[in-house]
């Protein structure tokens, strides 16, 4: 069976081009309240909220501003691959990414929740490796998208870290948008690997950063085309003031 699923990682690592690797809590969404209840059938509130249950108590999580439409908007990037890596529990992550993936079936139809490009990947509390993305995939293809420095020394690298208070990564947007300019550094960053054809994610990802430092300029160019991959299936989304 093992050896089944390597054959099965390999045709995967040979139709994929990039992967991005993205983190769940205080990157996609987080949490707002656990609370026990034994009869009690799980509701989302309304469409900026995914309520699960697990083990008799009802999480709630708020979304964070464009997460749908983040996620979407990389689904369409051809040869992308997308991993959802938390440091989670798997059953917990398991019905939250399920629920994701519907939400995003409702809002687009788009059928995201049956397609195999998606995993989900959980180290139930332990560190993250992006090692475990499989021996077929190539490093230097690789970004994790994530709010903590969580991944070994020697993949520093591959981290796309999402700014939180009182870090000023980003000098010319609020933390409202940090998704949309999280995306827009990617497109632009494949756009890269594509016209140069140097086959480094990571290290054209870290080009796109260094030329938006202390550049209002070109941050907001970046800014922009993430609004724009989004504005192309959801012309109404906007910006958070």
């Amino acid at each position: 069976m093992a050896r089944v699923f390597d054959k099965a990682l390999a045709f995967f690592a040979q139709k994929t081009h990039f992967h991005v690797a993205i983190d769940i809590d205080g990157t996609l969404m987080n949490l707002e309240t656990a609370v026990a209840r034994v009869d009690h059938t799980p509701v989302d509130h309304d469409e900026n909220h995914l309520v699960i249950k697990v083990k008799k108590v009802v999480l709630t999580f708020r979304l964070v501003h464009g997460a749908l439409e983040f996620i979407k908007a990389l689904s369409l990037v051809p040869g992308l691959a997308i991993t959802f890596y938390s440091a989670g529990m798997r059953w917990r992550n398991d019905k939250l990414v399920k629920k994701l993936m519907r939400r995003i079936d409702t809002c687009w139809g788009s059928n995201m929740f049956s397609r195999t490009r998606f995993r989900v990947i959980s180290t139930n509390g332990g560190p993250k490796d992006l090692r475990a993305l499989g021996a077929h995939v190539d490093l230097e293809r690789v970004i994790i998208v994530d709010d903590n420095i969580t991944v070994p020394p020697d993949q520093a690298r591959n981290l796309l870290r999402i700014p939180t208070p009182p870090d000023r990564m980003f000098h010319h947007t609020t933390y409202k948008n940090n998704l949309i300019v999280i995306l827009g550094i990617l497109l632009n960053a494949i756009d890269d690997v594509n016209v140069q054809r140097t086959g480094s994610l990571r290290i054209s990802v870290a080009c796109v950063l260094t030329a938006m430092a202390g550049n209002d300029a070109i941050g907001h160019r970046v800014l922009l085309r993430g609004l724009t991959a989004i504005n192309q299936f959801a012309p109404l989304f906007d910006l958070m003031p």
